[in-house]
């Protein structure tokens, strides 16, 4: 799956650990080597992004780790973190700095966080590649050229549905855009939203210069709610 531009920029100013790092041909090895089936998304979102260190401004408050296979689990033929749920297959993938979860991807490539307690997923991303763009959007905003303020508002806000249809003459980045998440721009104004997690609820934040401008859409939001 291929990324835009701006992604495939920001991709080349990240870290990659090369302990997480491997060709394609030696993840399809590894896959087989270990009694499974060669997924492919697995294995392309393994060759082109394991040990990447996604960040934002390159704040590491707000860091991801995308590590799946180590390499020395896949030259030694070391059993992965997966588990079967529902009848697919899912990998532990990567931790974020300060999010108390963990981050599973599925067997076609769906993002998802795992809830320990219920043995669930909440899938947040209809793929790896998604998440990527989104990071490579905030990380742009969030550079002193845009000089960008950032309000926010988390926890249970309008459905997916109700925030469309308010928002659906605006510019959006489709690139970015998939079942759980959303990126819409008025003018100077962008806005995302995204997919509580462990929750059908979303969350919307508001990046824009003017502090007033993130505090009216805020006020309409919440009033829809």
């Amino acid at each position: 799956m291929q990324v835009s531009l701006r992604a495939q920029k920001y991709i080349a100013s990240l870290r990659r650990d090369p302990n997480y790092t491997a060709s394609a041909e030696e993840h399809a090895d590894y896959l087989i080597k270990i009694g499974l089936p060669v997924f492919i998304r697995v294995v392309e979102i393994g060759a082109k992004y394991g040990g990447l260190t996604l960040t934002i401004a390159k704040d590491q408050d707000n860091s991801f780790e995308a590590d799946l296979f180590p390499r020395q689990h896949m030259l030694y033929g070391k059993p992965a973190d997966e588990m079967v749920i529902d009848g697919f297959t899912w990998f532990f993938f990567g931790t974020h700095a300060t999010a108390q979860y963990w981050y599973v991807l599925s067997e076609t490539g769906v993002l998802a966080v795992y809830n320990n307690d219920t043995e669930k997923t909440c899938p947040i991303y209809t793929s790896f590649e998604k998440m990527i763009e989104g990071y490579a959007i905030e990380d742009e905003l969030r550079k002193p050229l845009f000089n960008a303020y950032k309000a926010q508002s988390f926890g249970k806000g309008p459905n997916k549905s109700e925030i469309e249809k308010k928002w659906k003459t605006c510019k959006t980045f489709p690139e970015a855009c998939d079942t759980y998440n959303s990126w819409y721009q008025m003018d100077s104004v962008l806005i995302q939203t995204g997919r509580v997690y462990d929750s059908d609820d979303y969350w919307t934040r508001v990046f824009s210069k003017k502090e007033s401008d993130c505090q009216q859409i805020l006020e309409e939001l919440k009033a829809m709610s």
